[in-house]
């Protein structure tokens, strides 16, 4: 889906479970960024991710190499065709949602599927409406840029707060509007880094340097 949001792999975290078999178990992929992040440290026993220092630095500390150590566990390896499929499946869904792991959605794109046929109305509305939404998001996005910070902050907590009671069972309206909180959360915090790097760089408070990010918005506008 081309609106799909992706976790910036400098931001992602990956949370797992040790199982008595020694294997992982109820693995996810969530941002740094998330609200409900420091929450799920009470349903996982193990993280890695952005909440170390080095990672991306480390060759061992990736999402490529994580997730080859999750495939490197001996209940994996000895597992059967089928449930190693299963499982396999589960983590590249979730290390799929990194936006530097093209390889979990290429082979993703590669399993076979259920055998279910699609009907053609359902193939027809997916296309109505995945247009309507591409021009849709758009509107959406400039309107929420729009919204002041503080109340920005406040319904971006509400949306989340929402979504992790269902999670992935929410309606398509929900994971939609989440997508779009999610997004502009992320580039408002790329604007503000912009304005941080530019104050540090010119030797100017935060203050006035946002003064200036803005005069020369309204220009562009």
């Amino acid at each position: 889906m081309s609106t799909r949001i992706l976790i910036p792999a400098h931001k992602a975290i990956i949370y797992w479970n040790d199982v008595p078999a020694g294997g992982l178990d109820d693995v996810l992929v969530a941002s740094v960024d998330d609200p409900s992040a420091d929450r799920m440290g009470a349903r996982f026993d193990n993280s890695n991710g952005a909440i170390l220092d080095d990672w991306l630095v480390d060759p061992k500390s990736t999402p490529e190499a994580v997730f080859g150590e999750f495939m490197a566990t001996e209940p994996v390896t000895s597992a059967t065709p089928e449930f190693l499929t299963e499982i396999r499946t589960g983590w590249l869904l979730e290390f799929a949602k990194i936006d530097r792991c093209d390889w979990a959605r290429t082979e993703l794109s590669k399993l076979p599927d259920d055998g279910d046929e699609v009907s053609p109305l359902a193939t027809g509305l997916r296309d109505v409406f995945g247009a309507w939404l591409e021009d849709y998001t758009g509107k959406l996005l400039e309107r929420l840029h729009d919204v002041p910070g503080k109340d920005m902050n406040e319904f971006f907590l509400l949306v989340h707060e929402e979504y992790q009671v269902l999670g992935d069972a929410s309606p398509l309206w929900m994971k939609f509007l989440m997508e779009l909180v999610t997004a502009e959360s992320d580039r408002r915090q790329r604007e503000d880094e912009r304005v941080e790097r530019f104050a540090a760089r010119h030797c100017m408070s935060i203050e006035r340097a946002s003064r200036l990010f803005e005069r020369v918005k309204g220009r562009i506008s």
